[in-house]
């Protein structure tokens, strides 16, 4: 008798909870900027920086709503072809 109000019980329970059950929010969208330039990154390093202030005023704000990803040669003299491996066109956002 114990066992079968238990399970009444529970049954109960569960349908009563089940319409306040909490879904998650989808997340955030996050942009995603790559700079690919054509000398390291240090001699335009206030061009980047200003970029990134007019970013920050139009609301973005880095690792919350925006990736930015900065790089260049590394000091060697290449031409961009061909392009990163984990760079294509689907990736571009």
């Amino acid at each position: 008798m114990i066992k079968t109000l238990t399970l009444v019980v529970a049954i109960a329970v569960t349908l009563f909870a089940a319409p306040f059950t909490v879904s998650a929010q989808p997340g955030a969208k996050v942009s995603r900027i790559a700079y690919l330039g054509p000398s390291s990154p240090a001699p335009e390093r206030h061009l980047i920086e200003a970029f990134r202030q007019e970013l920050r005023i139009l609301g973005y704000k880095e690792d919350e709503n925006l990736v930015i990803t900065i790089d260049g040669p590394k000091g060697r003299m290449i031409a961009f072809l061909p392009l990163p491996p984990n760079w294509s066109p689907s990736t571009r956002t």
